[in-house]
């Protein structure tokens, strides 16, 4: 199967997701998720779909994002191993998407927190192009692999290095998200910054676990704002963690803030806690762009109206990255084009 229908593939896939998210065709599919893993809540299963469907599965994305490659159809398929993370729905999708454009074959070992939806959607690709099968399989061996591309946590990115030192391979570690306020932002920037935190509960690489704030901002700007997700209390495993984390902070005597669902908390650290927003305080930007140099293996993504040495975004779109906005600035398609 050449590349053109590959691609056709993917954007044929992109307008079934569409129409049944505005058809509310995936309602059972939504909740099968949720059983499987109570994360996975309707709504944000509804975004990771409308996500991947707008900006991986379109046309002019699409072919932006070959444009920048020379993909040619081997004779014979590299088999490229993924061992997929499962802390936001369909996180893995990228990683599959960029080997079955190379033209090359996924062995995939799903995570079990995400195999619902996951193994839908390649379902799903195999009916709208029988010929895709022959380049997915999922493999929780990973045997004969001729590359490995893995996501998951500093310890188990140890164990990943050492057992599959043999062949090529890119392995992520964690990483979170920042902001960076200057005190100019609006009501709308402030509530945009919101969903950058809570979206996925804040459980992706891409959620803002730290903001940095000048010196003499007051904080009751965030939390007066802050409101769209206060039902997370409501949410058993999220209010879990919020009830023990300021438990913690009681018992020790930590200065902190809560607004009821959120805790905010002074730190030089990059990733916070489940339900709580770590911050630090600046005298001047530079301050910051030094902050971010020293911890950029710790950054996934920079929200901010100011501009550093990194890449910045928007408020509001820190979980919507583009096809060629690589996690951990890997560029994945280069890495398996040049095994």
């Amino acid at each position: 199967m050449d590349l053109k229908k590959r691609l056709e593939s993917l954007i044929k896939l992109g307008d079934y997701i569409k129409s049944g998210l505005r058809n509310d065709e995936f309602k059972g599919l939504f909740e099968e998720a949720y059983i499987h893993n109570n994360w996975f809540t309707e709504e944000f299963c509804r975004l990771s779909f409308s996500s991947a469907a707008n900006y991986y599965l379109n046309k002019e994305k699409l072919d932006k994002w070959v444009s920048s490659y020379e993909l040619r159809d081997f004779p014979e398929k590299k088999k490229i191993g993924l061992i997929l993370a499962g802390n936001i729905p369909l996180v893995g999708i990228h990683d599959m998407l960029s080997v079955y454009v190379s033209g090359n074959c996924s062995q995939i070992k799903v995570s079990s927190k995400d195999r619902v939806l996951t193994k839908f959607l390649l379902e799903k690709l195999l009916e709208i192009e029988t010929e895709s099968k022959s380049y997915f399989q999922f493999d929780d061996q990973l045997k004969g692999m001729d590359a490995l591309i893995a996501t998951g946590s500093n310890n188990s990115a140890r164990y990943f290095e050492y057992y599959f030192s043999h062949c090529p391979h890119v392995i992520r570690r964690n990483r979170n998200s920042i902001a960076v306020l200057n005190g100019k932002e609006s009501e709308k920037d402030i509530k945009l910054l919101e969903d950058d935190v809570f979206n996925f509960f804040g459980l992706g690489c891409r959620s803002v676990s730290k903001i940095f704030i000048p010196a003499d901002y007051h904080l009751n700007i965030l939390l007066d704002v802050f409101n769209k997700y206060h039902y997370f209390i409501h949410h058993n495993k999220y209010y879990n963690n919020y009830i023990y984390h300021k438990s913690i902070f009681t018992l020790n005597s930590d200065i902190h803030l809560d607004n009821g669902y959120l805790l905010l908390k002074e730190s030089e650290s990059i990733h916070s806690p489940l339900a709580v927003l770590f911050f630090e305080r600046y005298d001047q930007l530079a301050d910051v762009e030094e902050s971010i140099e020293v911890n950029k293996d710790q950054v996934q993504a920079i929200v901010s109206n100011e501009k550093f040495s990194l890449p910045t975004l928007a408020f509001g779109n820190s979980q919507f990255p583009e096809l060629w906005d690589y996690a951990d600035d890997v560029d994945i398609m280069s890495f398996i084009n040049n095994i």
